[in-house]
């Protein structure tokens, strides 16, 4: 070990002493020397082509349920974390969030109900933007929104302890400056949205930071430079629940992520981080796992309310408390509701009764065969075939990947019979009507009525009266009407008849009796 740390050092020292040589030698004018092309250009350079801000997604993207009440959250990325490269110090930030829909340009200052914040890790280098949609949305519908997100950061070269070189490139006063972008883009799906999703796409060549060097900055504040003053490098403590607000089913698991920056080891905790419910509640919440850089919270929903969760953490440094909270929701199932039963060509509607979530999502089977699959708990509808009669088909409700509450069975059967639903008898003459279902070669079911004892009795019919038939397309079904009269009036009429259909399937016999005398 001691070996490497003797070599590491000399390779450090080394570099700085042909950086200082190199400088000097270029100090010395030269005849054909251009102007801003000094050779501390040159050193500079070096430092700038490592200088990056890398951010780790180019687009986050939140999705949102519309209808005639506002919105509803479905998922949201809610945070970006973008890594700063190089050798540098005395790192600053300006971000601003472009609303590329109205054309407003939003500067992002931390402020106390801001939609956007950054925060920066000095020693991890690491910067951490975070957001949550702008309350106006939850208020309106049909609005999908895009938003540019450029972060810029200005930093100075670190060459180390090397107090010539410092001199020599902070008497320049040149600062290095790199930027990055990256897009959010909110998505409105729903009653009523029928304008086209948008995504922005950020162009290939900003998946790149860009790196130049612009004039100095007044006033750049960071740990580092305080800490130069004499003053303390402690880094921000901050607590930022990922998730403002969770919705669950009734008794059902939640989890939540809270970041936490300005803690490096677990023994920066003042004691252990607390949890509480903000008021008398039928929910539970624990901290499941505690770490350096987040705290792991988790518990069960309430029945059907909404719990405030406080976490609570102190810093040993400075003695610092901070608390972040956020809300658990909760909504009770409902019954499903569903067909008992199914006939080939109808449409049947499935509402699983679960609130619309993420989390949700409602199927119908066919053994292991997943025929229809809807995410968060939608409503959906299915068409059986004519191939599906006979079969059994299973609706489940699903919970985070798990079944929830029972399967549902549902069987796929033939049309039924024909019916001879009405009998009237007026003027001497008889009136039946019979009720068919169903659909064959694309056309609606129908019967034929044939008279199978008394045909040749005092009758004459049956006579079909085609402009009185009804016919429900949506339901499959039509009604025919037919006449039967007796061939002389004075002598009474008796026949039994019944409905075949178009496939063969017949109804159960009716007799029909005229009689003068009554």
């Amino acid at each position: 070990m001691l070996k490497k740390t003797e070599h590491k050092r000399r390779r450090v020292s080394e570099i700085y002493f042909v950086l200082y040589l190199a400088a000097l030698i270029m100090l010395l004018p030269g005849k054909n020397e251009k102007k801003g092309d000094s050779p501390l250009d040159q050193i500079i350079a070096v430092f700038q082509q490592s200088f990056s801000l890398l951010p780790e997604k180019n687009t986050l993207l939140c999705r949102m349920y519309t209808d005639t009440k506002g919105m509803k959250i479905i998922e949201c990325d809610s945070s970006n974390v973008l890594l700063i490269t190089g050798n540098v110090k005395d790192v600053s930030l300006e971000c601003s969030v472009e609303d590329q829909d109205r054309h407003e340009v939003i500067k992002v200052d931390n402020s106390i109900g801001q939609t956007f914040g950054l925060q920066y890790d000095s020693i991890k280098k690491l910067v951490f933007f975070y957001w949550h949609p702008p309350e106006s949305l939850f208020e309106t519908t049909n609005s999908s929104r895009s938003y540019l997100v450029t972060i810029r950061a200005f930093a100075r070269p670190d060459i180390g302890d090397n107090s010539t070189m410092n001199k020599i490139i902070e008497g320049v006063g040149s600062v290095l400056r790199t930027e990055a972008k990256f897009s959010i883009s909110i998505l409105a799906e729903g009653l009523g949205n029928e304008e086209q999703t948008k995504i922005v796409q950020m162009p290939a060549e900003t998946t790149y930071s860009k790196v130049t060097v612009v004039s100095p900055l007044p006033n750049i504040q960071n740990p580092e430079d305080q800490n130069r003053k004499g003053q303390s490098s402690v880094q921000e403590f901050s607590l930022l629940p990922i998730n403002s607000k969770l919705s669950n089913l009734s008794f059902q698991p939640w989890s939540n992520k809270i970041v936490i920056t300005g803690i490096t080891n677990l023994n920066d905790y003042e004691k252990k981080p607390s949890i509480r419910i903000g008021s008398i509640s039928d929910g539970t919440a624990e901290i499941s796992e505690i770490k350096t850089d987040a705290l792991i919270v988790k518990g069960y929903a309430p029945k059907n309310s909404s719990m405030k969760v406080i976490v609570t953490a102190q810093r040993k440094i400075d003695n610092k408390e901070l608390s972040a909270e956020f809300v658990v929701t909760s909504q009770e199932a409902k019954k499903p509701i569903y067909p008992l039963y199914m006939y080939p060509g109808l449409t049947y509607q499935f509402k699983s009764g679960l609130p619309f979530m993420r989390e949700v999502r409602s199927l119908l089977k066919n053994g292991n065969s997943v025929l229809l699959s809807s995410p968060n708990g939608s409503d959906f509808d299915f068409t059986p075939e004519q191939s599906d009669i006979g079969q059994t088909l299973t609706f489940e409700r699903q919970y985070n990947g798990a079944t929830y509450g029972q399967l549902f069975t549902i069987n796929i059967v033939p049309y039924p019979v024909p019916e001879i639903i009405k009998e009237s008898k007026a003027n001497g003459y008889a009136l039946i009507e019979i009720k068919t279902m169903g659909i064959n070669n694309g056309k609606l079911n129908r019967s034929k009525l044939l008279v199978i004892d008394g045909s040749n009795s005092n009758c004459i019919g049956p006579q079909e009266l085609f402009g009185n038939i009804k016919q429900d397309e949506k339901k499959l079904i039509r009604v025919q009407q037919f006449k039967f009269m007796p061939k002389d009036p004075s002598k009474p009429m008796k026949i039994t008849v019944k409905a075949i259909d178009d496939f063969g399937k017949s109804s159960p016999n009716k007799t029909i009796m005229i009689d003068p005398d009554n």
